[in-house]
């Protein structure tokens, strides 16, 4: 892909990126940036402090720059600097002016991931319309996401509030509109993106992108809850272990604490209780409480009623998590001990009718997926909000695969076309334009349909066949869909907080 640079000044400071020439598989020219350090972090475990244009000197943005180190990051790593990326369509006459914005967060299980995950250049270019995409990196796991008691919780999400500070300010300079934001995310990007929503301090954005998370997917335990808490206890004892220092985490060499944590991730990894991941503490100006008491808050205050919202979630969520070894009953008397014997005979129950070498990935990825991507489109809808709600079909439907449908990088013909359908909606929805897209309305509470788009149902072309398959379809909530959501909503607090006493 031929390229050449580009550059953009502001306030003395230069910042040099790359024009990625139109190709055949780019129809139009995209301006690229790579790696701008948006702030820097002064000492480990410590709050990240804003670093702006001003004064910054010349930054080579033309090529991609270290990642956030994690334990599954090989080389081009670098702590302390955080950075992000800038993509926008190549302007032909003239600087753009006041285009839409979209700030991107990675998924990874906040453990790893990167903000180039997806195609950002052919996102812009297939989409044909004037946006820039701001794709930062945050720090990640044991970095990002330490909830002792000297520690402070949750730095990786306010990570993602400077990403976002410094795009209202700076974004001007590159000619985008800091007042039409739109925050994007997918899996752990998409659960921080609930979380920025219900922040009693939350962000200026007026469209919102989730992609397979909401803000109650998974757990999001108290920092004093017990698995926590031992869970950083075995980041200690590993990283004590592999230097033969009882040195603080703090004063620790980079690599062995990365690796330290990724022990604890594996031993957590079978029982899907991952370690490093956000917390409710009271500290924490984003997420101070249960994810379920700051909804009853965002309610009561009208905050969602303006909100625009494209969320949904792929046909099996779960399959690429689970054995199907593992009998049902005893995976998740595990992850939820505060499942009951009569809990645990209504799931299986509702979970008889299906094959069981698929019945605890389907139950997983209802409980930690799916469901809750639901749940956020009913709360959002009740608000008063405007959903546009998805299911990902195109086999085999894993968690993620719509990644490279959505910014299109695919060859099949059947998949260019679901490809097309899916990346235009998403770029009219983040350019502020209504897509041609049925609203979803909550069947929940009896008045709505629960309508939403299906993209690519029966194509198996990722799988070596021949079904291009429907590229989109509508269709509503089923009542076992329903049925499942109930189930699932009814003990979704055993998964927040320090369980039900404290999650209402």
């Amino acid at each position: 892909m031929a390229s050449q640079d580009v550059l953009v000044t502001a306030k003395g400071t230069k910042v040099t990126g790359t024009r990625l020439a139109a190709s055949p598989e780019l129809p139009q020219a995209v301006e690229a940036f790579y790696g701008i350090p948006y702030a820097r972090v002064p000492r480990r475990f410590a709050a990240a402090e804003a670093m702006g244009l001003e004064g910054a000197g010349d930054i080579d943005a033309t090529r991609p720059g270290p990642e956030q180190p994690h334990a599954w990051a090989a080389d081009h790593v670098q702590e302390g600097v955080l950075r992000l990326n800038v993509f926008g369509l190549a302007t032909r006459q003239g600087p753009r002016q006041g285009v839409p914005v979209v700030v991107y967060l990675h998924g990874g299980a906040f453990n790893h991931g990167s903000p180039l995950d997806r195609d950002w250049p052919s996102f812009v270019a297939q989409g044909g319309r004037e946006m820039l995409i701001v794709a930062p990196g945050y720090r990640l796991g044991a970095l990002g996401f330490l909830a002792g008691r000297s520690e402070q919780a949750n730095l990786g999400l306010d990570d993602q509030r400077l990403a976002v500070q410094w795009t209202m300010a700076w974004i001007g300079v590159f000619g985008g509109n800091s007042a039409d934001l739109t925050l994007m995310g997918w899996s752990a990007g998409a659960h921080s993106v609930g979380h920025h929503l219900l922040s009693p301090s939350p962000l200026p954005f007026k469209r919102a992108v989730l992609e397979s998370g909401s803000p109650t997917s998974r757990s999001v335990l108290a920092s004093n809850h017990s698995r926590v808490v031992t869970q950083q206890a075995s980041l200690a004892a590993y990283a004590a272990a592999r230097t033969g220092s009882n040195a603080p985490l703090g004063a620790l060499p980079l690599q062995p604490l990365l690796q330290a944590a990724k022990a604890v991730w594996e031993e957590n990894d079978a029982a899907l209780t991952w370690p490093f991941q956000p917390v409710v503490d009271a500290r924490c100006a984003t997420l101070p409480a249960s994810p379920l008491r700051l909804w009853h808050s965002a309610l009561h205050s009208g905050r969602a009623r303006n909100l625009h919202m494209l969320t949904g979630f792929c046909s099996h969520e779960g399959t690429a998590f689970v054995s199907p070894a593992v009998p049902l009953r005893l995976f998740f008397a595990t992850l939820l001990p505060g499942l009951l014997g009569a809990h645990l005979d209504r799931l299986d129950a509702l979970y008889a009718c299906i094959d069981p070498k698929e019945r605890l990935a389907a139950a997983y990825g209802d409980y930690a997926y799916k469901t809750p991507v639901l749940h956020t489109a009913h709360m959002v809808s009740l608000a008063g909000g405007r959903v546009y709600l998805y299911e990902y079909a195109v086999a085999p439907a894993l968690h993620g695969g719509q990644l490279p449908l959505v910014a299109p990088s695919v060859k099949p013909p059947g998949q260019r076309r679901i490809a097309h359908a899916m990346n235009s909606r998403w770029s009219a929805f983040v350019s502020g334009q209504a897509p041609d897209w049925p609203l979803f309305q909550s069947p929940f509470n009896g008045s709505g349909s629960g309508e939403l788009l299906v993209f690519g149902r029966a194509n198996d072309e990722s799988l070596g066949g021949s079904n291009q398959g429907v590229p989109l379809e509508t269709r509503c909530l089923t009542a076992r869909e329903m049925q499942l959501c109930r189930f699932w909503w009814d003990h979704m607090d055993l998964s927040l907080a320090n369980g039900p006493k404290a999650s209402l």
